[in-house]
């Protein structure tokens, strides 16, 4: 009952936390300005919503924004994970962070976050990523680690850059099969007795000085109408003006 004496703030409070063997749904939900941090909390995973280990969790007709970290993430998920029609606004640092999970992520926007629009990170990857719109996100609007850049992103999600794949090793036999273009932003490297097959995707742009170390096997397939290039990350005549 102040009136506009005392404002709203990201970090106010912690958020909603689904641990493991919980589960949650939540439809035509705002949620937003969590993430409360202190160093001597037991749980400082500061997201809105976090879901850990087995259990479902489904996200639909929602907005998740203004956080103090990200608007929400999963880690380790092992139930059904259902992210969909939902709007994910300036979190300060991820819009949706997925950590060795399995989600469905369609239809979704995912604008003005301070770090990643979508963040991909583990050996598991998510099940399903079209239809959502990733735009304005500070440092790109959609990022996948090496051992998680197998994650397809359909044709039908619309983000600017490219599919950012930070350094790393890839773990385990590989696809780079999107139809975007993928920009190596860091060293990455294919182990021994380890493939990465790379096709139908239109370019695989790298920033300066960075490389793809083969120690194990380079499978690229390209048409001799439709080549596979492999090339600077402002060459705009393969995959469009992506930097």
């Amino acid at each position: 009952g102040d009136g506009s004496e005392t404002v709203p703030a990201p970090g106010w409070w912690k958020g909603i936390y689904i641990y493991d063997g919980g589960s949650a749904t939540l439809d035509n939900c705002v949620v937003r300005y969590g993430g409360h941090f202190h160093s001597s909390h037991l749980h400082n995973t500061r997201a809105n919503i976090l879901k850990v280990g087995a259990g479902d969790l489904t996200v639909t007709n929602s907005i998740i924004s203004h956080n103090s970290n990200d608007g929400i993430r999963l880690q380790n998920t092992t139930g059904t994970v259902t992210i969909n029609d939902s709007d994910f606004i300036a979190n300060q640092r991820d819009g949706i962070s997925s950590d060795n999970s399995t989600p469905v992520i369609s239809g979704n926007t995912v604008s003005n976050n301070s770090r990643y629009g979508l963040y991909v990170d583990g050996n598991a990857i998510p099940a399903q990523v079209n239809g959502n719109t990733l735009d304005g996100n500070e440092t790109a609007d959609l990022c996948l680690t090496a051992n998680a850049s197998g994650t397809f992103v359909a044709a039908n999600n619309s983000f600017g850059g490219g599919i950012r794949i930070l350094a790393g090793a890839i773990n385990g036999d590989t696809e780079w099969k999107s139809p975007h273009p993928y920009y190596i932003r860091g060293h990455v490297s294919v182990p021994a007795e380890t493939t990465l097959s790379v096709s139908d995707t239109p370019a695989v742009k790298f920033a300066e000085s960075r490389a793809l170390a083969v120690y194990g096997t380079l499978d690229a397939q390209g048409t001799s109408t439709d080549k596979l290039y492999f090339t600077d990350y402002r060459d705009d005549e393969a995959g469009g003006d992506t930097n």
